[in-house]
């Protein structure tokens, strides 16, 4: 394995993991601290699919993909469009309106389920 494929390796899976992990933080605590968290989710979210999607056309160039990586992708990026959706248009309002952080929350609870299978799809590939 080269140093470049190793590289990417790492900066897919980092920012990976603190998506997922505010992710599940987020939708378990009501989404107290979305307002701070949903432009580091958005930004390690667009990296983490971006390399994902490196990374599997430099390992499966031919074509034929696991399935269960082909859904784990799909599911992650539901998860952040379901973020971008439903988190960041009611972003501001999440102090002052109980219903805009009932919004978040549902999609971080959301998110989180879609992420959890996007992880279940990358270990079992």
């Amino acid at each position: 394995m080269d140093i470049g494929f190793s590289i990417a390796i790492v900066l897919h899976v980092l920012p990976g993991v603190f998506w997922a992990g505010t992710t599940f933080v987020l939708a378990r605590n009501g989404a107290q601290g979305a307002e701070t968290l949903f432009f580091p989710q958005i930004g390690s979210g667009i990296v983490t699919i971006l390399l994902g999607a490196y990374l599997m056309a430099t390992m499966f160039a031919g074509g034929g993909a696991p399935l269960a990586l082909m859904l784990g992708a799909a599911a992650a990026i539901i998860a952040f469009l379901v973020q971008a959706a439903m988190v960041g248009p009611v972003r501001a309002r999440l102090a002052t309106e109980p219903a805009a952080r009932r919004r978040a929350a549902t999609g971080e609870r959301i998110s989180a389920l879609l992420l959890a299978l996007a992880v279940i799809g990358m270990v079992v590939r």
